[in-house]
């Protein structure tokens, strides 16, 4: 589902916007801002099958944001196939549940990707913007559940909100509507993991 919220000439400038979505160098070019929400899995019922449905579960801290371009057609003309998303670098503090080569111990460099970010059309600029699954904040800690894309060689989080944690001030944030994800929201994040190592101890992981 795609929504255009707005029309307007905007300046474009990664410097000026403290959220980690990729945003091109400063521009005069109107930007269209295109909410949309993705057809996500289903959310999963309890804390536990959230762990046993993720390729891997992590703290990690959000380092940078990079451009994905998207590809050309198979004649490289305009437009290209879809929109330019964005590519967060972060950095492992814990794994909860690893996923071997790519996300293994602390202080490894792991990426996340996210269909968010500026695309230049021509005309104008489509900033996308996910519907209740705000941009990662650079420099912010996140308990995610994470899924791996073997095409794209890159994690990626299908639950959306609900897989995604934000824990920097020691309380959870989370933008998640379902059970597990409202549960939580506004809790210690000892709490979220203290139960998640228990899970992990349960299954041998």
């Amino acid at each position: 589902m795609r929504r255009i919220l707005a029309i307007g000439l905007l300046p474009v400038c990664f410097a000026t916007i403290p959220v980690g979505i990729f945003l091109l160098p400063q521009s005069q070019k109107r930007v269209v801002l295109d909410e949309f929400e993705p057809d996500r899995m289903a959310r999963p019922a309890t804390l536990e099958d959230m762990w046993l449905g993720a390729t891997a579960v992590a703290v990690l801290k959000v380092l940078s944001a990079a451009r994905l371009p998207a590809p050309s057609d198979p004649l490289g003309r305009r437009p290209r196939l879809g929109y330019d998303t964005t590519t967060y670098n972060a950095q492992v503090v814990e794994v909860i549940k690893n996923h071997s080569p790519y996300l293994t111990g602390a202080g490894q460099k792991v990426s996340v990707h996210r269909e968010i970010g500026d695309t230049d059309v021509g005309e104008y600029i489509v900033r996308r913007i996910e519907k209740d699954f705000p941009a990662f904040v650079i420099g912010h800690q996140y308990v995610l559940f994470l899924e791996w894309n073997e095409y794209l060689q890159l994690f990626q989080v299908p639950h959306g909100p609900d897989a995604s944690y934000d824990i920097t001030t020691g309380v959870i944030g989370t933008s998640g509507g379902g059970a597990v994800a409202q549960s939580f929201n506004g809790k210690p994040a000892k709490d979220l993991l203290r139960q998640l190592e228990a899970i992990r101890k349960k299954h041998g992981r």
